[in-house]
């Protein structure tokens, strides 16, 4: 198996309960997952979303809320919660984690961009695995519009990643809407980001979290831009990570693209 930095990319679907709680269950069964990639020989850089998941019933919360200050609000609780699950489980693996909060301006401006990468490269270096989320305390386009997809795509294309894993609730990019059309089938491979392929994205995959295929679609364009290949994959199912790495048909497989001499 050819060693990767690979970006893994979680999402609000794949770290929830049903009832839209966290489940430590779901966290620890990710952080053992990116154990067994660093094992193998990979290095890893982690988004994840959950933090609004995470605090809103601290905050008083009955379920998820909507308006945009009220999950600002869940999320500043959450986070600490989040990262406090995180930092346990990958600590039981012997594994050091760091957390990074970035917003969209930290790629937009030169200065703030290149302190993002010095950072990230260090904490690689030392052998650790950064916990990237956006800042959603402050930052409104990712509640708005992303679930983390296009930060990881932002990140995946900064640090040079080989490859970036969005894991969600979907086994992968498919023809129509499985949920409502039987016909539908999966995409196992995905060559060029056709107009066509591009109008498959769709609408948010649970109430749990923000992002749908469309965004996902967004952040497979960015990712092959930079010659980085994308994987989308269920989160649950087991060993996703290693199988994806290795190169067995899991989800959806998009392409990087090559520059043509």
């Amino acid at each position: 198996m050819e060693r990767k930095l690979v970006t893994v990319k979680v999402g609000t679907s794949s770290l929830t309960n049903p009832d839209g709680s966290i489940s430590s269950g779901k966290i620890e069964s990710i952080v053992s997952e990116i154990a067994a990639l660093r094992a193998a020989g990979h290095t890893v850089i982690l988004v994840t979303s959950g933090a609004v998941a995470a605090g809103f019933r601290r905050i008083g919360y009955a379920k998820r809320p909507t308006g945009i200050p009220a999950k600002q609000a869940a999320a500043a609780v959450g986070q600490g919660l989040l990262l406090e699950e995180y930092t346990r489980f990958f600590a039981a693996h012997g594994i050091v984690s760091a957390q990074i909060l970035l917003t969209r301006d930290d790629f937009r401006d030169r200065r703030r961009y290149k302190n993002a990468f010095n950072a990230l490269e260090i904490i690689l270096q030392r052998d650790a695995v950064p916990i990237i989320n956006e800042n959603d305390t402050v930052s409104i386009d990712e509640l708005r519009l992303g679930d983390n997809d296009t930060l990881s795509a932002q990140v995946a294309a900064m640090m040079h990643a080989g490859l970036l894993v969005l894991l969600t609730d979907m086994d992968g990019l498919y023809t129509a809407d499985p949920r409502t059309d039987e016909s539908a089938e999966r995409i196992a491979r995905v060559e060029h980001l056709t107009p066509e392929i591009l109008a498959l994205g769709g609408s948010a995959g649970t109430s749990n979290g923000t992002g749908g295929m469309a965004t996902k679609l967004r952040a497979a364009q960015m990712a092959t831009a930079a010659g980085c290949e994308m994987v989308i994959a269920n989160g649950q199912s087991p060993e996703v990570l290693y199988d994806v790495a290795a190169g067995k048909r899991v989800g959806t497989r998009f392409l990087a693209k090559r520059d043509e001499a």
